[in-house]
């Protein structure tokens, strides 16, 4: 099942969700549908990919796109994003999840003078905490892509990942 981005602009969600600015019951909607999309389609059962991962995040790409992205948004689908790019290692999935990484970054970048989002802080804050031990590689190669975007992002990272460095050399010995 690929997704087919140029598609999913005609999808009626999203055709919907355009004028979340404007019109704040659609706003009420924005959020309903983030809500669902996390809980029902970016939850991992152990550790095998949710199906449809592919698609869903095509999805949620267009829907950034299309719509004035919210630091909630960011909050509740960016872990489920960053999971992905450490857990599956499909390439579809892994260049979607990107896309969606990055994409989320430079929204959180708008309106923010050089101090990056405490929210955004705070989930990759939390995402080195859950996966930097075991799967450091990643997790660096990751903050390396959000490097790019934002140093100010990762500076503010760097005594959590020093902590996370000490903890891994405790565990290993």
């Amino acid at each position: 099942a690929s997704p087919y981005v140029s598609d999913l602009g005609q999808h009626p969600v999203l055709l919907a969700l355009r004028n979340t600015a404007t019109v704040p019951p659609i706003s009420s909607l924005k959020k309903c549908v983030v809500q669902v999309i996390r809980k029902s389609y970016l939850e991992y059962k152990g550790s095998s990919p949710p199906p449809r991962l592919a698609s869903i995040l095509a999805f949620i790409l267009q829907l950034f796109k299309e719509t004035n992205t919210d630091i909630y948004e960011v909050e509740l689908l960016l872990p489920g994003i960053l999971k992905c790019l450490v857990l599956v290692s499909e390439p579809q999935v892994k260049r979607l999840a990107t896309e969606n990484l990055q994409y989320m970054v430079k929204a959180c970048q708008v309106g923010s003078e050089e101090e990056p989002s405490a929210q955004l802080t705070s989930v990759f804050r939390q995402f080195i905490q859950d996966y930097g031990m075991r799967y450091y590689y990643q997790v660096y190669s990751i903050l390396e892509t959000v490097a790019t975007l934002d140093q100010q992002v990762v500076i503010h990272l760097i005594s959590t990942l020093t902590q996370s460095l000490k903890d891994s050399e405790q565990k290993w010995g």
